[in-house]
């Protein structure tokens, strides 16, 4: 399995999303994980 977080929250840290479109696309089309800190972080961390 691989996963892939997604930087994408900036209320809760630092924003660095950018550059980083191309990889988090190509991660999804590979059938691998995107977890996103923004929409998943109740998940990750509960």
């Amino acid at each position: 399995m691989a996963i892939l977080v997604n930087h994408d929250d900036e209320a809760r840290e630092y924003g660095y999303m950018h550059g980083t479109e191309k990889a988090v696309g190509d991660t999804a089309e590979k059938g691998c994980y995107v977890v996103s800190m923004k929409n998943d972080f109740k998940e990750i961390f509960a």
